[in-house]
């Protein structure tokens, strides 16, 4: 009987397990949307300069922070079954697409323009390790920096290019920090006590299949 016991506990942990995950993940869904939802509403719109390469409403930067967020591993099963939402502190920004988004939502202080690296060389003649590069693609001309929009590079714009204005302002200078993840963290704080209750009506519905 001891044995018999022992079984039906287990076998009852692991189908409430089994339940919970399944529709964590189900939830987990409607916490991606929300969060690309948010990333369309607070990023997109913010551009307006058509020559920005560091628009987050560029493909490569959208198709990038998606892949993050399907990525995520919000439902961690194991011992203990418990769901993570992102946030600035785990969410991984570690492609060059992803480090133009993380400088967006960080917030910047200050006026800066965008450059490329053969703008930078025309109008400094040499590179500088200073350059603050927001990415990293594989190609050189896929290479955004930016540069604080300072009476000397103003100047510099002027002599190289022939006129201010040149050069691409960047469309997040001044800008204070950005929060695309708030929202869903606070969704699933007010909804997680009624998952798990729902969660264990439909264990309790599958106990009643199994032994009647």
């Amino acid at each position: 009987m001891d044995k018999l016991s022992s079984n039906l506990k287990k076998n009852s942990l692991h189908l409430m397990n089994e339940i919970l995950i399944k529709n964590l993940n189900n939830h987990a869904e409607d916490v991606r949307k929300i969060i690309m939802e948010e990333y369309d509403t607070k990023l997109t719109s913010v551009v307006s300069d058509r020559r920005s390469k560091t628009n987050p409403g560029l493909p490569i930067y959208v198709d990038a922070f998606r892949t993050a967020v399907y990525e995520f591993p919000m439902v961690n099963g194991g011992d203990e079954i418990r769901m993570s939402v992102p946030d600035m502190s785990n969410f991984k920004f570690d492609n060059g697409p992803l480090r133009v988004i993380k400088t967006i939502l960080e917030g910047v202080v200050g006026k800066f323009v965008e450059v490329t690296l053969n703008q930078y060389l025309e109008m400094y003649k040499q590179p500088s390790s200073s350059l603050m590069q927001l990415d990293s693609g594989a190609n050189v001309k896929d290479v955004v920096y930016i540069l604080r929009y300072n009476a000397d590079v103003q100047n510099r714009e002027r002599i190289t290019f022939g006129k201010r204005g040149a050069l691409v302002v960047y469309p997040f200078s001044n800008l204070p920090p950005i929060d695309v993840f708030d929202k869903s963290n606070k969704y699933v704080e007010e909804n997680m006590d009624r998952w798990i209750d729902e969660s264990i009506e439909e264990f309790n519905k599958e106990l009643q299949k199994m032994y009647n």
